[in-house]
């Protein structure tokens, strides 16, 4: 999202830019054209490396600071010309840093520039500017923290499952498609296909509302069994999938048989005990993360037709 932003932000900056520049060659201002030019030179030298390398934090930083940089040397030039061009940039700031670093942008940009207005603004004047410069980065900071815990809420809301909070099927494809982009997966990865077994008599027996409170206990069971590093996802109705980071076969498999152990050793709800079948597949670097997901449920079916409640690993060469 923010290399996005950077892009469009360079672009922004050198469309702004261009009529100014343009403006300053006609009328012979050779100090304020070559400035305009420098930021339009710099800008599109970013925008050029983003687009071929993409945007990293340290390009990021750079663009930020050489426009800092840029627009002091403007405030010297021309004070009143720069001056309401402080505050749009400020904004900008917080669109491609994280809040932290645009409010220490932001603050720096101030410090750089309000000296030169000295002694060409009026004191009232001077102060209005910058307080208002103050308040433009106080109430960014404040807007993009609460953008950026709206936006972590409403991705939490999307990703996780409302029963048994767990993550739902859309966090388990983003996750494996994370895992798919990645260029080396040599520490070892495991996808771990759980169903509980029998689990609509539970419903028909016991009602649906016995069967939530199962669930929710089941996975909650699950969780328990596994590592912090270890993510949990409701695949759908009984089955779950665990992504297993940093574990090998034989890993993959003891870990796979606590939690069928841990299932099946006491009840989940008002005395209700039930098991689950485990299929396990290894999720390696030539592999994709689909077909390892259907590699785990042909391990899961052969767990199944084998008479339930048992832990089956795919064939490496499935």
């Amino acid at each position: 999202m923010r290399a996005a932003l950077l892009k469009r932000l360079c672009i922004l900056v050198i469309l702004v830019t261009l009529p100014f520049f343009v403006l300053h060659m006609a009328v012979e201002d050779a100090r304020l054209a070559s400035l305009s030019g420098a930021i339009i030179g710099v800008t599109g030298i970013v925008l050029g490396i983003s687009l071929r390398w993409g945007a990293t934090q340290v390009l990021t930083w750079t663009l930020t600071l050489l426009l800092v940089a840029l627009s002091a040397v403007a405030a010297r030039l021309a004070p009143m010309v720069i001056q309401p061009w402080l505050y749009p940039l400020c904004v900008s700031f917080f669109f491609i840093l994280p809040a932290p670093g645009a409010t220490v942008a932001g603050v720096l940009l101030f410090l750089a520039c309000f000296p030169s207005f000295f002694g060409v603004m009026a004191p009232i004047e001077l102060t209005r500017a910058m307080v208002t410069g103050l308040m433009t980065v106080a109430l960014s900071a404040s807007l993009a923290d609460l953008f950026t815990r709206r936006g972590h809420l409403l991705f939490r809301l999307a990703t996780e499952d409302a029963l048994t909070g767990a993550g739902n099927r859309r966090g388990l494809f983003l996750e494996l498609d994370r895992i798919g982009g990645e260029k080396r997966r040599d520490n070892g990865t495991a996808i771990l296909l759980i169903d509980a077994d029998h689990f609509k008599r539970v419903n028909d027996l016991h009602g649906h509302s016995t069967g939530d409170r199962a669930l929710k206990a089941l996975s909650s069971r699950i969780k328990a069994s596994c590592r912090k590093s270890d993510r949990l996802y409701r695949y759908g109705g009984e089955e779950f999938v665990l992504i297993a980071h940093g574990v090998d076969r034989e890993g993959a498999v003891r870990l796979g048989e606590k939690i069928r152990a841990n299932v099946a050793g006491e009840p989940l709800v008002d005395g209700l005990r039930l098991t689950v079948s485990i299929g396990i597949a290894a999720l390696t670097a030539d592999t994709e993360p689909t077909t390892s997901m259907s590699h785990a449920d042909n391990a899961l079916y052969d767990a199944k037709a084998s008479g339930r409640n048992r832990v089956e690993t795919a064939s490496p060469t499935s």
